[in-house]
């Protein structure tokens, strides 16, 4: 119950920017479920365009998290919340797939 109280689900995101990915395969859960709930994990049709606010393609969030991003979803409203970095991917002609540049020393 204290584990639940210090997740609890996800703060609203700052102001997205344009998607950058899209569903590329149905993510549906049972958004009503406590342990969904808990986490903000929400279901997703294919074809959805999302916003990554937080984690990657690669590592996820990293961590128990590793599997899951948090998205925003600009065409219904807004809404926000993780699911699985697996079932996403970068639209065509993005460049946020490329990798980061490199550090200079």
């Amino acid at each position: 119950l204290f584990l639940a109280a210090m997740v609890g689900p996800p703060e609203p995101p700052p102001a997205a920017a344009a998607p950058e990915y899209i569903v590329a395969h149905d993510h549906f859960v049972d958004e009503n479920s406590p342990q969904m709930k808990q986490f903000g994990i929400i279901s997703l049709a294919q074809g959805t365009p999302v916003t990554i606010i937080e984690g990657d393609l690669v590592n996820g969030l990293g961590g128990n998290f590793k599997d899951y991003i948090k998205v925003v979803v600009p065409s219904q409203g807004g809404r926000f919340g993780m699911i699985s970095r697996l079932v996403v991917k970068s639209v065509a002609g993005s460049n946020s797939s490329a990798p980061p540049p490199a550090i200079a020393f």
